[in-house]
């Protein structure tokens, strides 16, 4: 009886041909030929994802816009404009200022890149909410 183990090399892959075409024709009383081909075949594997865990901190864009999400801003779509007035209303960031509107874009971005605010297109603007993963991967510092 063969005995069951991992075959990892060709080498063992060609012996193991070999030892089953050998079982199989002593087993067989006629002189019929016999050929063996192994298949590969995945049985069992394990996916290992690392999600990121964010911390908030309110000096940069990012952890502005972490803050207010954790607060439920994003709990509801909002766009970019609304986005831009809550920074206003809680930061006193400038709504008008192409430099801090670039860098809000870039951060919102980024976040949603990182699967932890998703983006849609509603009338044609980015509407922006929490994701499901968000209270699980962002924490106050």
């Amino acid at each position: 009886m063969l005995s069951s183990r991992n075959y990892h090399s060709f080498e063992d892959e060609a012996r193991v041909r070999e030892i089953i075409t050998e079982e199989l024709s002593a087993r067989s009383e006629s002189e019929i030929s016999v050929a063996v081909t192994l298949k590969r075949t995945l049985s069992e594997f394990n996916v290992s994802v690392n999600k990121e865990i964010l911390d908030v901190d309110e000096s940069s864009w990012i952890g502005k816009l972490l803050a207010r999400g954790l607060a439920g801003f994003f709990s509801e779509d909002q766009g970019f404009g609304s986005i831009m007035c809550e920074l206003e209303r809680v930061y006193s960031a400038s709504r008008t200022s192409g430099g801090t509107r670039e860098a809000v874009q870039k951060a919102l971005e980024e976040l949603c890149a990182k699967g932890i605010l998703e983006r849609e297109s509603k009338a044609n603007q980015w509407m922006y909410r929490a994701s499901e993963q968000f209270k699980e991967r962002v924490r106050k510092a």
